[in-house]
Order: C-alpha cells, then structure tokens, then sequence
C-alpha cells in the first residue's frame, strides 16, 4: 500500500510571509489560493443515474401497454362475480343512490384522475429548468424515473384487465334496478364491465402521489422541508379521494382501488426510491463503499467493497 508522507516544516527555516498590502481586508484569500466554487444548481443528482436495463424494462412495458390499448376491447370472464371480504360493507357505504350522484363521482374522478398523475412529470421539468438555471441533468433523471413507473403501472393494469376479469359492482345494481342503473355498465356486451380489477384510476393516481413524493423527500426541489412534505401530503390526499370517487360511482370494488394502490405506490415511489433514492452516491463515497457486479459461472449478483 502506498502512502503519502509529508514532512512537517520548521518554523526557524520557514519562509517570512511577505507582510500584508495596505488596505487589503483580514482573512482575504491570497493570490493563488484555491477556492471551492460553489455549485452551479441548487439540485444535485448524487444518486445512481438511469440504467440500461431500466430503459429495457421500460420499454417492454411501454410496449405491451401500448399493444393493449390499441386491441379492440374484448369482455374476459375468468367466473370472478363476487365480492371479497370487505367490498360489500365499503360498496354500502360508499355508492351513491341516485344516477346523477354516480356520474358526478364518475365525472370528477376522471378529471382528478390525469391531474394527480401527470403532475410529477410537469413538476420534473418544470422546477429544476425555470427554478434551478436550466438544471437539464436532474430533470432528465427524474423524468426517466417517471417514464419507468408509469411504463410499468400502465403494463401492470393492462395485464390486469386481460387475463383476470371481474364483474364490477355496477352489474349488481343492474341486476336489482335494471338497465337504467347504468348506461355505462348495464349493457350485457360491453367489455369494460369485467375490468374491475385492479382499479386503473387509483394505480394511475397513487403512481403520482409516490412520484411526487419521493423526489420532494429526496430533493429539495421547493427549497423549505415544510413545502416538500406539504406537496406530498396534498398528492397523497388527492389520489386517496380518487379513490373514494371510483367507489362513489360503484365503478369499483374496495379491493379493487386497494390494489390499484398498491401498483401505484410500488412503481411511482418503490422503484424511484429502492432503485436510487435509497443509494445516495455521497454516503458510498463518505464510506469508502461500492457495489459492483459479481459475475461467475455458477453466481451472478453484487458485492459490496470497501476499505476496513
């Protein structure tokens, strides 16, 4: 191991320091010295940057979302017609009466729905390029982090909606009401009546609520802890009420709006967060630690290495 020794100088043979020039201020750095320059942007990416592999991933979901979306829509009936514990008590409590009551939740819903969404992705660009002297590097991370957890909440929904059909609640009130209950649901043929699980409104709201949270909990992208949080909190509330609406308008099960929000928070913050938040590159560094490759003919994974 090599090491660097340096040899400590002798005040009798030390140089005199030229003495000072007149009018210069205490404490002045001298002519020479070197100064750290303070930062460029006020966001710094210190985290693992967007892989490969991530971009394949998210390309094969962006694909299979897309492929599905553009099939005609096709009725699944996997036999699934009732309800888990829980759904009908919620479904009581929850669904309105009246129509009219049931298009409001619907109506709202759907316009809550694309808000909460796309907000991290407005927010991505738009604080670190007009807030942080045009900061192109940490909003094209973000941005990737976005298109990753939407790419795979979308293909997770899709896959949902394919193979594992279930009768919505509505076709319980067309039953007991007739076809009047719902213009939407009570027609025999239509194909979105077996789409009830999982909930894509609550996985498409709760994947912008975790987005949005976890980029304010690991940047400092409104500048005060007190304004992160809050933003987080309001996203959090607004995808929760999406929630409550799609039962309001008995277009889903509880369970089903449970485990759209499980999709939802598992690709907007599990991915952000397990694949780079939780590893700031400072804190390996500070530590003297690195996770690399571990690659044999009968293993593959990664090691940790550092200095004891």
């Amino acid at each position: 191991m090599a090491m660097l020794v340096t040899e400590p100088l002798l005040a009798d043979s030390a140089a005199p320091e030229a003495p000072a020039a007149s009018g210069s201020s205490v404490g002045a750095p001298r002519k020479g010295a070197l100064t750290e320059e303070p930062p460029k942007h006020r966001l710094e990416w210190n985290f693992p940057r967007f892989r490969y592999w991530e971009a394949g991933i998210a390309l094969v979901a962006t694909g299979y979302f897309t492929y599905s979306v553009l099939q005609d829509p096709r009725r699944v009936d996997m036999g699934w017609h009732d309800p888990l514990p829980g759904d009908e008590p919620a479904r009581n409590l929850f669904a309105a009466e009246g129509h009219a009551g049931r298009r409001k939740a619907n109506n709202a819903s759907n316009t809550l729905w694309h808000i909460t969404e796309f907000f991290p992705f407005a927010d991505s660009i738009i604080v670190p390029l007009f807030f942080d002297d045009f900061n192109v590097d940490v909003a094209w991370q973000m941005t990737l982090l976005n298109w990753q957890g939407i790419a795979v909440m979308g293909a997770m929904n899709r896959v949902t909606h394919d193979w594992m059909g279930r009768d919505r609640p509505a076709l319980k009130g067309c039953e007991e009401h007739g076809p009047e209950y719902s213009e939407e649901f009570c027609q025999s043929d239509a194909p979105r009546v077996t789409q009830s699980f999982i909930s894509g409104h609550a996985a498409s709201v709760f994947f912008g609520a975790g987005a949005t949270c976890a980029h304010h909990t690991a940047l400092p992208m409104y500048g005060h802890p007190v304004a992160d949080i809050g933003v987080c909190v309001l996203a959090l509330g607004a995808a929760s009420t999406n929630g409550g609406l799609r039962m309001v308008a008995d277009a889903h099960w509880l369970t089903d709006v449970l485990a759209g929000m499980l999709v939802g928070l598992g690709s907007g913050f599990g991915l952000a967060y397990g694949l780079h938040y939780a590893t700031p590159l400072k804190k390996l560094q500070q530590s003297g630690m690195m996770l690399v490759p571990l690659v044999g003919e009968d293993r593959a994974g990664v090691q940790l290495l550092g200095v004891l």
